[in-house]
Formats: C-alpha cells, sequence, structure tokens
C-alpha cells in the first residue's frame, strides 16, 4: 500500500501544474541513534495545493549536506523526477544544510541556481524561543535533571504542580543530588522562576501548536507571529506596572512567599519577554507588510506601492470581475 501511495504521488508530481514543486527536509535521530532524513513536497495539482510526504531514508554513513543532497539525487533519478522541477527547499539551519559550497544548498545551486532556499519557519521560532537569562536556564536545567519529558513546556508546568510530591519523594532518598532538589524546592525564589517558565512556556507551545497543520501559508504564520510580539509587548509592560494577570502561575508563587523577593523575579521576566520579544523579530524580518497584504488581499493594496514591473498586470487583476468573485467564493490557495 504504502508503494502505491509514493507512485500516486510522483506521478501527480510529474503532471503538477508549472512543472514545479517544493520539497522540505528534515534529519533527525531516532531512538536508536539512526539519522533519518525524511523529506515532504508541496506542488499545486487540479486548482489547489497538495502536501505529501515523499520518503524517509536512513542516512548510513555521515549526515553532511554532500550526504543528503546524494540521497535526494539518487531517490529523483530513480523515480524519475529532476531537480530542475524543484522550486524551492526548506530546511533546518544547520551548517550542513546551509552551507553555500558543501553544504546541501550549495549542491542544489550547482544543478538548479533557480531554486530558492528557505530556513523554515517553525524551526526559527524553536531558536529564537530558546532565549533565556542564565537565571532560568539554571531552573531548566534543574527540572530536566528532576524529570525527563518530551516538551519544555511540558516538564516545567508538571515540576510546577507536582513539586509537593516531587519533595516527598526526593526527601525518601539520601543520594547527594536529591538533597540538592528538596532545597530548591523549598526555595521560594526557585519556584517563583519555575512558575513563570511553566506559565511562558505554556503560552509558546501553545502557539507552536498553532502554526502547525497542513496548507499553513506565510501569511498565516506572520499574522500569528505579529500578534504574539504585541502580546510579549503588551505583558512586558503589564509587569512593569505589577500586573501579573496574564502569569497565573508566578502570581500564586509570589502570594504563597508573601511577595518575597518580588522586584528581582519581575525584573528578570521583563527582561526575558523583551528579549524574547526582540529575538523573535530578529528571526523574521523579511516578509514586510506590503507583502503580506499582496498575498491575503491583493484587492486592497495601493498600486503606488508596487514595483513599476508589476503595476500594469496588478491593473488588471484587480479590475477583473471573475477573479474578484472567485478571491470571494474560493479558498487563498485556489484562489
Amino acid at each position: 500500500m504504502s508503494e502505491d501511495v509514493k507512485q500516486q504521488v510522483i506521478a501527480e508530481l510529474k503532471e503538477a501544474s508549472l512543472g514545479k514543486f517544493a520539497i522540505q527536509l528534515d534529519e533527525s535521530t531516532d531512538v536508536a541513534a539512526c539519522a533519518q532524513l525524511l523529506v515532504f513536497v508541496r506542488y499545486v495539482t487540479g486548482q489547489d495545493f497538495k502536501e505529501e510526504f515523499l520518503f524517509c531514508h536512513t542516512l548510513n554513513t555521515t549526515t553532511r549536506g554532500e550526504d543528503i543532497f546524494n540521497e535526494v539525487s539518487l531517490f529523483f533519478e530513480k523515480e524519475g523526477l529532476s531537480w530542475n522541477n524543484v522550486c524551492a527547499c526548506t530546511t533546518d539551519g544547520a551548517p550542513a544544510m546551509l552551507g553555500r559550497r558543501s553544504g546541501f544548498r550549495g549542491r542544489v545551486n550547482q544543478v538548479n541556481p533557480e531554486t530558492k532556499h528557505l530556513h523554515c519557519m517553525l524551526h526559527r521560532y524553536a531558536l529564537a524561543s530558546k532565549t533565556l537569562p542564565p537565571d532560568l536556564k539554571l531552573v531548566l536545567d534543574d527540572v530536566v535533571h528532576m524529570v525527563r519529558w518530551l516538551s519544555r513546556g511540558n516538564v516545567v508546568s508538571r515540576v510546577e504542580s507536582l513539586k509537593e510530591k516531587l519533595t516527598e519523594f526526593f526527601k525518601c532518598d539520601n543520594k547527594v543530588k536529591s538533597l540538592e532538589f528538596t532545597k530548591k524546592l523549598s526555595d521560594s525564589q526557585w519556584l517563583q522562576k519555575l512558575a513563570y517558565l511553566s506559565d511562558i512556556f505554556l503560552r509558546l507551545n501553545s502557539f507552536n501548536l498553532s502554526l502547525q497543520g497542513r496548507f499553513a501559508t506565510v501569511s498565516d504564520f506572520m499574522d500569528k507571529l505579529r500578534s504574539l510580539t504585541m502580546k510579549l509587548e503588551l505583558w512586558e509592560g503589564k509587569v512593569k506596572d505589577g500586573n501579573l494577570s496574564m502569569l497565573e502561575h508566578l502570581g500564586e508563587a509570589l502570594d504563597k512567599s508573601q511577595n518575597t523577593g518580588k522586584q528581582d523575579v519581575m525584573q528578570l521576566v521583563q527582561s526575558h519577554l523583551a528579549s524574547l520579544r526582540m529575538e523573535l523579530q530578529s528571526y523574521f524580518p523579511e516578509l514586510s507588510e506590503l507583502e503580506s497584504k499582496l498575498i491575503r488581499n491583493p484587492f486592497i493594496v495601493n498600486m503606488h506601492l508596487l514595483p513599476d514591473n508589476m503595476q500594469e498586470e496588478f491593473l488588471e487583476l484587480v479590475n477583473d470581475s471573475v477573479a474578484k468573485d472567485a478571491f470571494e467564493t474560493l479558498s487563498l490557495t485556489k484562489f
């Protein structure tokens, strides 16, 4: 069945409208410490975009850009696909992927200089959200040593909600590490920082989930990102005024400690929110408001803001009543 599905996807790729398709690559290590290369594909078929899983291969030797390029090339050659039809490649930010000479990007450019290379937006968001000042990073490290969990947001919230039970557990263990953990779990300032991490990671994880899913567009992403950065600025201002309504766990922790050390933790929270907002803005600078409007609704864009070589074609579009009707009835990707 899987082979039949693969052949259907390849047949659609060969017949895709415009004759072009885009690929997204992710190289990850599985539980057996084997490097796996996953490749997804997006193309136009019929009246809409289509996204499909293309293949997953084990990288038996090294994971250099050259190895990844060769693995994809062998698949293309076997299935009758061509690099000339690849209009875009999305990867993570690893040097093996983005290297302009020996990296995957460099090798692709050698066979098709027209291919556009993109750094995965979800990966960029993950990198930006890892920004933590040293004081908070130490607390997160402590949490990871206490309890293992897949998600940073989940592990922090679990420890925060189970701190009394964990204290009892560590008290029953005479190991040096357990004694250290017991001491931290009774330290009001450590618990305040833990509570803040629980609050902010839950918010960031929720945002991350909202970005995932099929047929998400760059416009959707930038709208949500703009909303998050404005929220961070709002929260920063509220914390400065002493308002912790959006940081429920931190507020409870401060109440329990009778606001001991409140000023220090408030300054730490302000600093982190500001640095997180700036990191997000630095990782996503390229889509302007004009580009975003042009994608979402070209009929409301000011013609004079467009480049000269687009203006005449743009006037034809905005005065096309069939196009206007299509915009109102079709999904954005179909339009």
